[in-house]
């Protein structure tokens, strides 16, 4: 949201008699070509509407007609964060002849690192995501910057400092799954070991587990952040694919009721629909036995059926996303 404001002192002068103290402020929509909405804040004193309504026509417009000219001279971003500029995608954009690898490692890696830095909060669509997948290129495409994987723990900090009833609202439950996630495909990939703050984000994770197992969500965004149960895939793969934490803490006086609370949970709970049964199979490959038939030939079949014409997939055809 873009605010913009004016505020005048009593000592200042005014355009119009009996005008003092004067505060209005003018709200806008995300940057857009089009200004989505607006409020203003009400004078402080009395005024005549007459003049209430000269005096802030006087004052808009001058600011709409700025904003107005800057929004048109500005390009579009997905992301944005200082020099970074990921470009919005859009239908009319040039297609390359040749995939190139590097393009889409560019587009990944900034995107990720512009959300980050300019939005300080963990997605699960964006840099969320981008620490589960990304460091398991490392073998064919370098490692990620490790910038990203300083933001997560600066985050693991911030949310330690928190109370875990807090912690329980919202999205925050699905925040730390893929936090702890992210943390884990690092050492997985990267380091081989499973590092002290791994272990310290699995271990807040479970502290705001819910009763049936699950990870508390708002039912919003999918499909990345669309359900308790899709959160509680993301757990799983956070537990599984930390370098040895899973058989070590099975037994776990603490833990390991509430990791056998998070199988359970995924084993006895149907998956909603088809995209949840992929992301179930998902993390049967980091834990076996989640799914009773986790065979190559039955997820490549159960796939088959959703292909599209042009050889492709579409999300929508396996859940569409207000379900």
């Amino acid at each position: 949201m873009q605010t913009l404001g004016i505020s005048e002192e009593k000592s200042q002068p005014s355009i119009l008699p009996n005008q003092t103290n004067v505060t209005f402020q003018l709200e806008l929509g995300p940057p857009t070509r089009h200004l989505n909405s607006w409020r203003v804040l009400p004078y402080n004193d009395e005024m005549s509407f007459l003049n209430r309504s000269v005096d802030f026509w006087l004052r808009l417009v001058p600011i709409l007609i700025g904003q107005y000219l800057t929004i048109q001279g500005e390009e579009t971003h997905q992301y944005k964060d200082g020099s970074l500029r990921i470009p919005s995608a859009s239908a009319e954009e040039p297609v390359l002849e040749q995939w190139s690898k590097s393009s889409a490692l560019t587009h990944l890696d900034q995107g990720a690192k512009a959300w980050s830095e300019s939005k300080q909060c963990i997605s699960c669509h964006t840099n969320g995501s981008y620490m589960m997948i990304r460091p398991g290129l490392t073998s064919v495409a370098g490692p990620p910057d490790a910038s990203i994987r300083d933001f997560f723990v600066d985050e693991l900090k911030s949310m330690e400092e928190e109370k875990a009833s807090s912690l329980r609202e919202g999205i925050q439950p699905t925040q730390l799954a893929y936090l702890a996630a992210g943390l884990a495909s690092w050492d997985l990939h990267i380091t081989g070991a499973c590092s002290l703050e791994t272990e310290r984000a699995l271990s807040l994770m479970f502290k705001v587990q819910s009763s049936d197992g699950s990870f508390g969500n708002d039912d919003c965004w999918p499909p990345l952040e669309s359900s308790s149960y899709q959160a509680a895939t993301v757990a799983a793969i956070a537990v599984a694919s930390a370098p040895g934490w899973l058989s070590r803490m099975r037994s776990d006086e603490e833990l390991g009721g509430s990791i056998h609370s998070l199988e359970q949970y995924l084993k006895n709970t149907p998956p909603p629909h088809a995209y949840a049964r992929v992301l179930l199979w998902w993390a049967e490959h980091f834990w076996p036995g989640l799914v009773q038939d986790h065979s190559t030939k039955s997820m490549t079949t159960f796939l088959s059926n959703y292909q599209k014409k042009d050889g492709g997939w579409a999300l929508r055809s396996f859940a569409a996303p207000e379900k």
